[in-house]
C-alpha cells in the first residue's frame, strides 16, 4: 500500500509510502515508520 494510519492516544498521522534501500518505509511530517522483516523503528518528532 501507498499509504497507512498510525493512531496514538491523542494523535493520528497518515504515513506516506517512500523509497527504501531495503523494508518499508512510512513517514509524514513528524514520524517516520521503517522495518525489514521481525525489526522495526519508529521515529516521533525527530526521537527514536
Amino acid at each position: 500500500e501507498d499509504e497507512e494510519t498510525l493512531s496514538f492516544v491523542y494523535n493520528t498521522n497518515t504515513l506516506y509510502r517512500e523509497v527504501s534501500g531495503s523494508g518499508v518505509k512510512y513517514s509524514d511530517d513528524h514520524v517516520l515508520f521503517w522495518s525489514k522483516g521481525d525489526e522495526a523503528m519508529l521515529i516521533l518528532n525527530g526521537k527514536k
